[in-house]
């Protein structure tokens, strides 16, 4: 059997020390991404409503103009 000196269970402890920073510097990644993410998708939203918005004005200002052109007022 083994002896089990101090340095064997500093090295031990440090071991399982560098396992959970590891642990935790993965999560914090994960969570980051995610994070990253979440905040593209609202990006990305807010630019498609954004677009939508001035494809359905300048459709609006063209059907007006159309209007206009097809109806125009009598000055009296």
């Amino acid at each position: 059997m083994a002896e089990v000196t101090s340095s064997d269970s500093t090295l031990v402890v440090k071991m399982k020390f560098q396992k959970k920073a590891k642990e935790h510097i993965r999560e914090e990644k994960e969570t980051e991404n995610r994070l990253l993410c979440q905040g593209y998708q609202e990006f990305a939203k807010k630019q498609l409503i954004i677009a939508t918005s001035r494809v359905t004005d300048e459709a609006e200002n063209k059907r007006k103009r159309t209007e206009n052109t097809n109806n125009p007022k009598i000055n009296s």
